[in-house]
């Protein structure tokens, strides 16, 4: 959990749901449990955790002479990740993310016409880079599928479908890239909204994973659907 910010979860939730730490003692920690946990490291003289609804707790404990020593332990025992391919050592990937030019008030008009100019404010940038020599191997766009400015702030449209009215001339605008030797990178959360708050309408990608019974339903037998901030 990251407390900096309130990102990373909270005391009930996380981002990184990854049983596992390196002390400076010269030990780690490895657990093999699924079940919700809680990890104390407030106290100096030990660190303690709970797992809840578990009959048993199994693991692994490391010792080494130095960090590196224990974190190639921990890679031998949990795995290696695959190296990283060679061309993405070339140059930079650079998100460009463009907000309402609203400053930090949400806009009285939440349509599509309140984010125009969005392709044009990305290619403006982009050219900014390419004028200025920097090498590049991609651009990180997260807003590819929309966005909506919500009472709390603006939050991207969760039905994963590359959102046109954002993006008119996106085919043309990758292939630009793609000539530059530069890649589109893209964000997606496994999160999909129900409706579409600029219509109003259901969200395709919602129906297509309810009809095929992907989500976890209530005691109704229906899909259950939570409230996600104001959404």
């Amino acid at each position: 959990m990251n407390r900096d910010g309130g990102q990373g979860g909270n005391e009930r939730t996380t981002y990184a749901p990854v049983p596992t730490w390196l002390t400076n003692r010269g030990r780690a920690y490895l657990f093999d449990q699924v079940n919700t946990g809680y990890a104390d490291f407030t106290k100096d003289e030990y660190s303690s955790v709970l797992f809840w609804h578990a009959n048993e707790v199994t693991g692994t404990v490391i010792a080494g002479a130095t960090p590196l020593e224990i974190t190639q332990k921990v890679n031998k025992s949990r795995g290696t990740m695959k190296p990283l391919p060679e061309w993405i050592t070339k140059g930079a990937i650079i998100g460009i993310v463009q907000s309402p030019n609203y400053g930090d008030t949400p806009p009285t008009d939440t349509s599509y016409a309140g984010w125009n100019n969005k392709q044009d404010f990305i290619r403006d940038r982009y050219q900014f880079l390419k004028d200025n020599n920097l090498p590049l191997v991609g651009i990180w766009m997260q807003d590819w599928v929309g966005s909506f400015p919500y009472d709390e702030g603006v939050r991207l449209l969760w039905d994963w479908k590359l959102n046109r009215e954002f993006y008119p001339q996106w085919d043309e605008m990758i292939d630009e890239w793609n000539a530059d030797g530069v890649r589109p990178f893209l964000y997606i959360n496994p999160y999909i909204a129900y409706k579409n708050p600029y219509t109003g309408e259901i969200s395709e990608t919602w129906a297509e994973a309810d009809r095929k019974l992907f989500f976890v339903h209530n005691q109704s037998l229906l899909s259950n659907i939570i409230d996600s901030i104001s959404i």
